[in-house]
């Protein structure tokens, strides 16, 4: 797969690559008010890429265990949507790796800056388009956001661009409408509804993990049954928060092109198409009407 380098255009979702092992622990995430040290230490073999590849076989008892599981994950997420109801606002450091226009785009990281009322967003490219920097402000600007590259190209003038334009989604795969915790909780919630509904995955496991900065996570690994039933995704790796329960960290994998030889791993690398990470979360974070003024002197639009 060839690695490419972003190109002149196109923002927003988030992580890095590979969490596929070996073996992975299943357990169930603790109901409200359990013991949270507890949990099942069964250990299960991994599928190799040859059962991964176009469709995966699951018995009953599988199933009705991996919609348990998926509806637990789905519950978790519904809190953290609930949480972040709670707060004005938060910085964080987001990376995010996408698959786009036939290319696995080189890892980026971004300065984020969210309000959620009126919803807001700042964002500043610290690598991969360093200098770049977009600001969207809902209710302003005729609903456009507004950009400038980064290096000899920011002394072009900024463009207001309208957020899902080919232009703006030139090297991403979701708007910037969809920037942030609160959109990627949205699109994660509206996904597994629909898995659900259709019933297209072929199992669902969680395990205690470690997410952003060594936050205590539970990571959900969801696989699908098949490219007809799942087209999009073959597999997801997603480490909820325990206390904010939000997706701090998720991995998502499409189908192989041809069928894959070799490790898990070496099926993950050749087949991700969505890494998102959130780094240095701060809820404490109050938003000022500068942080998401195009005029803020620290800004170069």
């Amino acid at each position: 797969m060839t690695i490419a380098s972003p190109t002149t255009w196109g923002w927003i979702s988030c992580v890095a690559a590979g969490m596929g092992s070996a073996l992975f622990l299943s357990s169930s995430p603790p109901n409200e008010g359990e013991d949270h040290g507890r949990q099942s230490t069964t250990l299960h073999a991994a599928m190799s890429p040859s059962e991964d590849r176009r469709h995966i076989e699951a018995s009953a008892d599988e199933i009705q265990s991996a919609e348990k599981t998926l509806r637990q994950k789905v519950e978790f997420l519904e809190r953290g949507r609930e949480f972040l109801r709670t707060k004005a606002g938060y910085t964080a450091r987001f990376l995010k790796q996408e698959f786009v226009q036939d290319e696995l785009l080189d890892e980026q990281s971004i300065l984020l800056k969210c309000r959620r009322e009126p919803f807001s967003v700042y964002l500043a490219w610290e690598a991969g388009s360093q200098g770049r920097e977009v600001l969207f402000v809902e209710g302003e600007n005729n609903g456009k956001l507004i950009a400038h590259e980064g290096g000899w190209k920011a002394r072009l003038p900024s463009m207001s661009l309208k957020p899902d334009c080919s232009l703006a989604m030139a090297d991403a795969r979701y708007p910037v409408t969809d920037a942030g915790l609160a959109g990627l909780v949205e699109i994660m919630l509206a996904t597994h509804r629909q898995d659900l509904s259709h019933a297209s995955y072929a199992s669902c496991t969680v395990r205690k993990s470690e997410g952003a900065n060594s936050r205590p996570c539970y990571e959900f690994t969801t696989r699908y049954k098949s490219a007809a039933e799942s087209p999009i995704y073959r597999k997801s790796i997603t480490c909820v928060d325990e206390e904010w329960n939000l997706p701090l960290i998720t991995h998502h994998f499409t189908w192989p092109k041809k069928n894959p030889a070799g490790t898990e791993d070496a099926l993950d690398a050749d087949t991700l198409i969505e890494a998102y990470r959130f780094d240095d979360v701060d809820f404490h974070y109050q938003p000022q009407a500068a942080d998401f003024d195009r005029s803020n002197a620290a800004y170069h639009f």
